[in-house]
């Protein structure tokens, strides 16, 4: 099913005919050839316009379309368009509608406008798959089925009371039993002792702080309810398409849906991103979610489902794409394992909440977006023989875990964390070095890896413990940083030292947190006078500001900036005598009672394998540039970026090596840059990138 995505490169966008009249639609396929554009979305939004009252269905403008399509030689992804219930089934059933935290019932007139727990919605939205898949199953130009659109993107959660009892019935299927609830909540705290799953609610409109558990399951289930919707849809397809492979349009790592579940549901794999070009970390951003992307169905390709060509409309500000930079992310995540190119939208709308929302074809053909989508076309075309080149695998893994970005919300801590911040800046300091990187799950087989990061993470599963052990038995090298292991499922504390499920790999436990209370701000300090305040005037600042490191010699100092933590620090205590420390917290910034104490440990357990290395505080970027060389060095890993000009990035797929130029400036790669030899087969004579261009040498 998925070879059509595996030996060619597809390029268009989301294309919403059923808002023109015929001679644009006509207008519309001629300078899609001109751009050559080979696939559209079709339909994600016109349930309303098949179905416009109950099971009275109008394909002809569909069909039309399909026709026109195929005889230009363009495929489509086939939208099941049941991100937007029709305004007749809202007026019949208006229990399908959400309610949101603050207990107000959301109300027609937008999109996602449905429960996702609705039984009632799933039942329509599954009639109409029906109706549709059927009647377009022979159409031999539709190789993809789109399921719904972004799924939890504005409704991830509703709070009425159909998902309420829907909640009961799942922690019933969790727990079997309300008094085994009550034992993994631990509700005696606070007297939240229930006496039948139908007392409990959600985590909402309460006095104070709801019990982390409770909020955890909830999340759980949320992502259950969007992933049931899906899977629903998913079964007529199978049904009435078995030869159209699926997907759904994933958005990056949102925190909402544990895309790790989600793939092992969707064929292939398809992200929606919008990084901010204004934004100098826009690129990491792509970056980023491109690997994630790969590393969600390793073994194919991916499809980019959205981006925008040129400005969009939903931020409180919006800078254009400056010139070529549109192209210079695309042609990033084909290298990154991208097979397909799309954009949202193909022709750029007239009226409606996205009108000024760019579009492939703008409002005025002279605008620049118009050249830059022919000419991201044609580039597409000439390297459409890289679809056959397989996706590099990393050296690197950093271990993201849904699990851990609920629990970051969900925990009342010493200070603030965040396990997904923290994968994204562990994956930047290897992305500025040019070091590839996969994003894995904790159930991965780590094997493979040379290295792997488990940053900031609460929760270290039993699965995730005994697959780092077996890793590093066979050699890998593994760094934690702190917070880890610090809670279980069930969000309990770990007792006996926080990392005590993880001490026999890192040879230490926490048994403090020490946190910075003016890590980002600091404040007011107040004058005071011996004479007028004889105590608080002896009382010394603290708290204030970051917490200062110093690095033992073996450490290399990247940057100009200080060795420091931002808010999380950690009094460690060493358990082995193996254990040698590379940092140590400073006597001097916010936390100076942590001063000699250990701030980076490595241990190697056993006799041999890997090093197990634990960072305890949350590193600001010259600190974690420091561990990265320090660790890829230990590990061999081989470093591109020390060998590279500012503003390169190296990306290599298959036998095709991509050299990005981030820079607003011209650069020369020269083969006598090349210090340890990484590139000297492959530059073998100066290579001039333009600002904001690339260049791709194909070498084996």
């Amino acid at each position: 099913m998925l070879s059509n995505f595996s030996n060619k490169i597809y390029y268009g966008g989301d294309y919403n005919p059923e808002q023109w009249d015929d001679k644009i639609i006509a207008d519309d396929i001629q300078h899609m050839q001109e751009a050559r554009v080979n696939l559209v979305s079709l339909g994600i939004f016109a349930w309303s316009v098949i179905e416009p009252e109950s099971e009275s269905y109008r394909f002809e403008w569909l069909d039309r379309v399909l026709d026109q399509l195929e005889q230009a030689e363009i495929c489509v992804d086939m939208a099941t368009g049941t991100a937007s219930p029709p305004s007749w089934l809202i007026k019949k059933h208006s229990e399908i509608l959400p309610v949101d935290h603050h207990g107000r019932r959301l109300q027609f007139g937008s999109r996602q406008h449905f429960a996702p727990s609705s039984k009632t919605y799933r039942k329509y939205a599954a009639r109409f798959v029906d109706v549709l898949s059927s009647h377009v199953k022979d159409r031999s130009n539709i190789i993809l089925w789109h399921v719904n659109n972004e799924y939890g993107a504005h409704v991830p959660m509703s709070y009425d009371s159909i998902t309420i009892e829907s909640f009961h019935t799942w922690l019933e299927e969790r727990y079997r039993t309300i008094a085994k609830l009550n034992e993994a909540w631990n509700t005696r705290v606070w007297s939240q002792w229930y006496g039948a799953f139908s007392d409990i609610g959600a985590p909402h409109l309460l006095p104070t702080f709801p019990h982390p558990a409770h909020v955890q399951d909830w999340q759980r289930f949320c992502n259950d309810m969007l992933l049931e919707c899906y899977k629903t849809e998913v079964a007529v397809l199978r049904k009435n398409t078995p030869h159209i492979p699926i997907t759904t349009n994933f958005m990056g790592a949102f925190p909402p849906t544990n895309y790790w579940d989600w793939a092992q549901h969707v064929d292939i794999i398809s992200d929606d991103s919008y990084p901010d070009p204004a934004d100098r970390f826009g690129a990491a951003h792509v970056a980023f979610v491109s690997d994630l992307s790969r590393s969600l169905k390793p073994e194919s390709p991916f499809i980019l489902m959205e981006q925008t060509p040129d400005v969009i409309q939903w931020r409180d500000a919006n800078s254009p794409k400056r010139p070529q930079q549109h192209r210079l992310w695309s042609i990033s995540r084909l290298a990154r394992g991208a097979n397909s190119i799309m954009q949202f939208q193909w022709r750029q709308g007239t009226s409606g909440a996205e009108t000024f929302h760019g579009g492939m074809l703008p409002h005025c053909i002279e605008s620049p977006t118009w050249e830059e989508t022919k000419d991201l076309g044609k580039t597409l075309s000439n390297l459409n023989s890289i679809a056959n080149e397989k996706n590099m695998r990393g050296d690197v893994g950093i271990v993201l875990d849904w699990e851990n970005i609920w629990a970051s919300e969900s925990l009342l801590t010493s200070a603030p964390f965040s396990h997904l911040t923290a994968v994204k800046q562990w994956h930047q300091s290897l992305w500025e070095n040019s070091i590839h990187t996969d994003i894995v799950s904790p159930t991965s087989d780590f094997s493979r890896y040379t290295l792997i990061i488990v940053p900031q993470s609460p929760i270290c599963s039993h699965e995730l413990i005994t697959n780092l052990e077996k890793a590093q038995k066979q050699g890998s090298h593994v760094l934690f940083t702190a917070p880890c292991n610090i809670v279980d499922k069930n969000m309990s504390a770990i007792l006996g030292g926080y990392a005590k499920d993880i001490a026999h790999l890192c040879g230490v436990r926490a048994v403090q947190h020490c946190c910075s209370t003016y890590a980002d701000k600091k404040p007011t300090i107040q004058k005071l006078s011996i004479e007028t305040n004889r105590i608080t005037a002896a009382v010394p600042t603290y708290g204030v500001g970051h917490i200062e490191i110093d690095a033992s010699k073996e450490l290399p100092i990247i940057g100009s900036d200080h060795l420091h933590g931002h808010h999380w620090g950690e009094r460690l205590i060493v358990d082995s005598s193996d254990v040698d420390i590379f940092a140590r917290f400073s006597d001097s910034g916010a936390i100076p009672d942590l001063g000699g104490l250990p701030a980076l440990t490595c241990h190697q357990p056993g006799l041999s394998g890997g090093d197990v290395w634990y960072l305890a505080t949350d590193a600001n970027e010259s600190f974690r540039q420091s561990i990265v060389m320090l660790l890829v060095d230990k590990a061999d890993i081989p470093c591109p970026g020390t060998e590279l000009p500012a503003g390169i990035e190296y990306v290599r797929r298959g036998n095709c090596h991509f050299f990005f130029n981030h820079s607003s400036r011209e650069i020369t790669l020269q083969a006598s840059r090349s210090k340890n030899g990484l590139f000297t087969n492959i530059i073998n004579e100066p290579i001039a990138i333009a600002a904001r261009d690339f260049a791709v040498i194909n070498y084996s």
